[in-house]
């Protein structure tokens, strides 16, 4: 509580994704973080580039669908997808090659007010549009073809 107002919390749910089948090592990885999500009390889902294009398909601009189809590589695909997910779903993502760390898998709803960025893991409410403003000067180099630009 802070002071009399409770912080609004994402939704208790983790987002990963890798496109097709995922080497040994990056399933290892996506289990472990299944498990630290379960173990705080929170849903995990691993989409696929299937998953990924039906969603991106409902109710998203023409043209964020077509930044995910350009995207030379997976690794832009999720960055064009980890957006629309978050603000369809709410929720914490974090990219498939990341490890959670056991004893902090519950700190990552915390403190949540509006939407968090750190590192590599973004965090929204459902809808929330608060996500884009401090993405934007951590993925200017790319921002344009596979960023939040697409979604405007």
């Amino acid at each position: 509580m802070i002071g009399a107002q409770q912080r609004a919390r994402p939704p208790r749910i983790l987002h990963q994704y890798w496109d097709n089948d995922p080497p040994h090592q990056v399933q290892k990885l996506l289990r472990h973080c299944g498990k630290v999500a379960a173990a705080a009390g929170v849903s995990h889902r691993v989409w696929n580039d299937t998953e990924a294009r039906a969603l991106l398909a409902d109710g998203f601009p023409n043209v964020v669908a077509e930044a995910y189809d350009i995207a030379p590589h997976a690794s832009m695909k999720s960055d064009v997808f980890r957006l629309a997910v978050l603000q369809r779903h709410g929720g914490v993502y974090v990219d498939a090659d990341m490890v959670l760390r056991k004893e902090r898998g519950a700190d990552l709803w915390a403190s949540f007010t509006e939407a968090l960025v750190f590192k590599s893991i973004p965090a929204a409410l459902v809808g929330g549009r608060a996500l884009w403003v401090p993405l934007r000067g951590a993925m200017k180099p790319r921002w344009r073809r596979a960023g939040p630009e697409v979604l405007r």
